[in-house]
C-alpha cells in the first residue's frame, strides 16, 4: 500500500482546519486566519511522525518528545 506525503499532509492539515472551526464554532469564537493557518500547518507536519521507523529506543523517545511539542504547540495556540 502507497500513501503519498502530499495527501497525507493535505488531508491532517484539512481534518485540522474542520476540527477547529467545529470546536471555534461550539465555543462561539472566532479564531483568526493566522492561528488558524499556524495550527493547520502543525496538524499536517504533524502526520509525518507516523513514517518514522520506531524499532531503537531513541526514536521511539523521539516520537514521544515530537508528539509533547505538537501538542503544547497547539495548546499554546489557544491560550
Amino acid at each position: 500500500m502507497k500513501i503519498y506525503i502530499d495527501i497525507l499532509l493535505v488531508t491532517n492539515a484539512i481534518m485540522t482546519l474542520i476540527m477547529l472551526e467545529a470546536a471555534g464554532r461550539i465555543c462561539h469564537k472566532v479564531i483568526s486566519p493566522l492561528r488558524l493557518l499556524t495550527a493547520c500547518s502543525v496538524g499536517g507536519l504533524s502526520s509525518l511522525v507516523m513514517t518514522i521507523d520506531s524499532r531503537g529506543y531513541f526514536t521511539a523517545v523521539l516520537i514521544v518528545v515530537i508528539k509533547l511539542v505538537g501538542i503544547l504547540s497547539a495548546y499554546s495556540l489557544w491560550v
